[in-house]
């Protein structure tokens, strides 16, 4: 049996490590969209440029047996606010953990006096929209439409259908 699971507030000391699970964000999504240029050389550094960003973003960590091994964060804009990012380790999925951290960032958001709270999960990670949907997140705020000019057609996966139209993701 895996030893219990703390979700206690980001430190400092935390950095090293969370940037670690960034860079596994980042192999994930150049897995589902086959790109390995995704995050450039360093896709650690990404976490880096968040906490550049989004200073002032309430961060927590799922930490067993003293190793940080989840990463969830709470960026609050007025009344609004953004789950973003929810990255567990990939040896630690399906235990739980993501859904303790996000489930932290909730009752923060709660406490904050937030209105409405938000997740975007790339559009073919099915798994997030899933994990996200379980969670209570089921209704659709802001949909990005995209004119790739860049990209060959065979980037694109066909298959998503939104207000009577087909669309790739």
């Amino acid at each position: 049996m895996s030893s219990p699971v703390t979700i206690r507030p980001f430190e400092e000391q935390d950095t090293s490590a969370c940037r670690g699970l960034w860079a596994e964000l980042t192999r994930s999504h150049r897995a589902l969209y086959d790109d390995p240029s995704i995050g450039g050389d360093d896709p650690g550094s990404g976490f880096d440029a968040y906490v550049d960003e989004f200073a002032g973003a309430h961060k927590w960590v799922a930490e067993r047996d003293g190793s940080v091994i989840g990463f969830v964060g709470l960026i609050l804009r007025g009344r609004q606010g953004e789950i973003e990012p929810v990255v567990v380790s990939f040896d630690a999925r399906g235990q739980g953990i993501g859904r303790s951290l996000v489930e932290t960032a909730v009752e923060a958001a709660r406490a904050e006096g937030v209105d409405q709270l938000k997740a975007s999960p790339v559009a073919r990670n099915s798994h997030a929209i899933d994990f996200f949907h379980s969670l209570g997140f089921t209704a659709l705020g802001h949909v990005d439409l995209l004119l790739d000019v860049r990209h060959p057609d065979t980037y694109w996966q066909r298959g998503e259908r939104l207000a009577g139209r087909d669309f790739d993701f």
